[in-house]
């Protein structure tokens, strides 16, 4: 971490995203980015429901959006409290927000999970408890945007619950790319970190390899981004909510232009899952 995080500030500074979701973050990792100026920032330990341990942490940019609510729910049979689910190997949460477009008033649900990487049962029923919470905290049917590390490709059958009410940014955008996600610092090449959203238009889908300030790897995971159009209500059955659902321009979620190809590095042998930022 001490030789990737001067990386940090100039991608976000450069890429601009409204929201952001981090996978395996500790707190002090989570602080130095919330020292941004235009960034706040919500979430919780995934060991005791505060700081310690992982936080699947969301940021947003105060400049662009306000978080009216926001929480964390562990994925396991009993959600609400610290636990672990299933056969799963690691305490696993998903961290969720509402927001509101400062331009528009416009708003929409997003929430960002890290899904177990060795328990089958807890693979498939976190997917299940994500839709059903869902539904639960965003009862009036806002755009959805769910971005994580799911530790799988998304012909895993894990993700059935999910091909039912949401899509794929990666594979519906008009510009997109097919690059790799997890490289776990150019060992690994495998597609297992997605955005899946409904209720918005996908403008633009992409894997994040640039160099920043001479990081080759910002983490062992590539970040991704994509760029959506909001134009309503996710769920037509939904109650009828307060706001207006106007159309917004890519201006309202700024994206670069595709990256280039990954550079060479070399000095990440003796990391450790402690040390990364991203997973």
């Amino acid at each position: 971490w001490p030789a990737r995080r001067k990386s940090v500030k100039p991608l976000l500074t450069k890429e601009n995203p409204t929201v952001i979701g981090l996978q395996e973050a500790l707190s002090h990792q989570l602080n130095y980015i919330s020292e941004m100026e235009d960034y706040d920032s919500y979430g919780l330990g995934r060991d005791d429901g505060k700081a310690s341990g992982e936080i699947m942490a969301i940021l947003w940019n105060t400049s662009q959006v306000s978080c009216d609510t926001s929480g964390t729910f562990w994925l396991s049979a009993t959600p609400d409290k610290v636990s672990k689910g299933w056969d799963a190997g690691y305490m696993r949460t998903a961290t969720w927000g509402e927001f509101t477009i400062k331009a528009t008033k416009q708003k929409f649900f997003y929430l960002n999970t890290h899904v177990d990487n060795t328990g089958k049962l807890a693979q498939v029923q976190s997917m299940h408890l994500i839709k059903e919470k869902v539904k639960e905290l965003n009862p009036y049917g806002f755009p959805v945007i769910i971005t994580g590390d799911f530790n799988a490709e998304l012909s895993h059958a894990m993700f059935e619950p999910f091909n039912e009410w949401l899509y794929d940014a990666r594979s519906t955008a008009p510009v997109t790319d097919t690059r790799a996600t997890y490289h776990g610092f150019g060992l690994y090449s495998t597609k297992i970190d997605h955005i899946f959203y409904t209720g918005l238009i996908p403008l633009e889908y992409k894997t994040i390899n640039k160099t920043y300030e001479g990081v080759t790897y910002i983490s062992d995971h590539y970040p991704i981004a994509a760029l959506f159009e909001l134009t309503g209500s996710a769920d037509p059955d939904a109650p009828q909510a307060p706001g207006n659902y106007g159309d917004l321009t890519e201006e309202n979620f700024p994206c670069d232009d595709y990256n280039e190809p990954p550079q060479t590095g070399a000095g990440y042998e003796d990391m450790t899952e402690e040390d990364y930022l991203l997973q």
